[in-house]
């Protein structure tokens, strides 16, 4: 009888702590997160991409570009459109589930190493660190997301082979792996991460790492080759100048990104108190650091891997010197916010100070300028988007295939007029819609006037919408 009771602190592991995780992850960002965005920008282009193209035309084995080839998350934005429609808020939620597997996956993937209850404070951590967390809340940024979860789930189905000494989890892994590389670029570094798992933290010798590893090796090898057949062909997708490679500079960028995860980046100069109180929190933060490494050979060496994983997962994007962004920081903050919750079982004193860290890294952005920058512009340019869509839903019905659609008064952010009237392509599922916007009143008429029949002559004003297609049609020659 005995042996089939479960220890308190088993059950707590077992339940009590993802439970823990799923809530607070899910309750701050719904709280603190905006759960009132909407399509912008080149959400509509994977939309587009969704509704005009089938799956066998979004997915090839391997890329025929070095950047923005990634049918597997083309596919996941599919999937989301093929369930929900244009229902952003459906979107979010979507997502916001997506991001929470991953903060479970960090904690399974951690709490061998660095316990449990370190585990789910960096999945806390990682869950709410809303800086680095733009993916849950972009559509377009879906990749970072999906990706990540991929780069995660092929690690913890190794660490499922090398427990069970089965080779099927290890090849399923390195399957995983492979679509880790066709959803986004970043995962293709993620043998080495694991390698360094496996030496430091599972203490497997080398020469066992390596070797257990050979099905992860095949696809990097195979992938590595042909993107360097790329880059010799220059098979760059977008704007050469803002994605190009550069070694150059590649510290700079670095010290941006690590600047940014801890606000140093995104400070009014001007509040001195909060930039005292930052200033304050990091050098606390470093006390702590330098105490553990110098006390806990356990903790340097997860601090090892932790530091491969971010620079890892960050790598290819620290050649991008010439188009820095947060969005990149997602799938490598998961190893930082590890590196965090490590240290919690070192003692008292961290299971003080490191809580009160985390929870002053998800509240402490609160006050700067760049959460109030992103806040107010999420309320004032995407309510308004959403309110546009909202009002040009009546019309639909009257627009016929094929048709020309004029639309005066459109505000400068909108749903409609994105790449040549994308978003009303994808709204109307008809690809061969006409757009015809930003143009003044006059020249509006005249174009409308000389353009073949069918065709729509909307009227945006304030809250309203106006069918003035009869009206407009009346004062033509």
């Amino acid at each position: 009888m005995t042996s089939l009771m479960i220890n308190p602190h088993q059950k707590a592991e077992q339940w009590f702590l993802p439970l823990l995780i799923v809530g607070l992850v899910a309750f701050i960002n719904l709280k603190f997160a905006y759960s009132y965005q909407f399509f912008v920008g080149d959400d509509w282009d994977w939309l587009y991409t969704a509704q005009f193209s089938t799956v066998s035309q979004i997915f090839t084995i391997l890329p025929g570009a070095v950047y923005n080839d990634r049918p597997v998350g083309a596919l996941v934005v599919k999937l989301m459109y093929t369930l929900f429609g244009l229902d952003s808020d459906a979107f979010y939620l979507f997502q916001l589930g997506v991001h929470i597997v991953n903060c479970l996956m960090l904690f399974w993937i951690a709490k061998k190493y660095i316990g449990a209850s370190g585990a789910a404070l960096a999945a806390v951590l990682a869950g709410t660190w809303v800086v680095a967390n733009d993916a849950v809340f972009w559509t377009a940024a879906v990749f970072d997301l999906v990706g990540a979860t991929a780069c995660l789930l092929s690690i913890f189905l190794w660490q499922l082979g090398v427990k069970q000494n089965r080779w099927v989890w290890i090849v399923l892994g390195a399957l995983v792996y492979f679509l880790s590389i066709r959803t986004k670029e970043f995962a293709i570094s993620l043998p080495i991460i694991i390698l360094f798992i496996s030496y430091l933290l599972e203490k497997h010798s080398l020469r066992a790492s390596i070797t257990r590893l050979w099905p992860y090796w095949l696809v990097m090898g195979v992938m590595g080759v042909w993107y360097g057949v790329l880059m010799q062909k220059s098979a760059i997708v977008g704007n050469s100048d803002a994605y190009g490679l550069h070694f150059s500079g590649i510290l700079e960028n670095l010290n941006y990104y690590l600047g940014t995860m801890f606000y140093e980046n995104l400070w009014d100069p001007q509040r001195r108190v909060w930039n005292t109180l930052h200033g304050f929190m990091i050098l606390v933060a470093a006390i702590l650091w330098v105490l553990a490494i110098v006390r806990s050979a356990h903790y340097r060496k997860v601090l090892i891997v932790s530091a491969i994983g971010f620079l890892g997962l960050l790598g290819p994007t620290l050649l991008l010197k010439n188009h820095l962004g947060q969005l990149y920081l997602y799938a490598p903050h998961f190893f930082l916010a590890m590196a965090i919750g490590a240290l919690f079982p070192l003692g008292l004193i961290y299971r003080i100070a490191i809580p009160a860290l985390s929870i002053a890294l998800v509240a402490f952005p609160l006050g700067s300028q760049w959460f109030h920058d992103k806040r107010d512009y999420y309320v004032s340019n995407t309510l308004q988007t959403r309110e546009q869509f909202e009002l040009f839903q009546k019309h639909l019905p009257q627009i016929t295939l094929g048709s020309q659609v004029f639309i005066a008064n459109l505000a400068q952010w909108n749903s409609f007029d994105y790449q040549g009237g994308k978003p009303l392509k994808v709204m109307k599922q008809d690809r061969s819609l006409q757009l015809h916007a930003h143009l003044q009143d006059r020249e509006m008429i005249a174009l409308f006037c000389k353009a073949s029949a069918p065709k729509i002559f909307i009227r945006m004003q304030g809250n309203q919408s106006i069918d003035e297609t009869k009206i407009i049609r009346a004062q033509c020659p």
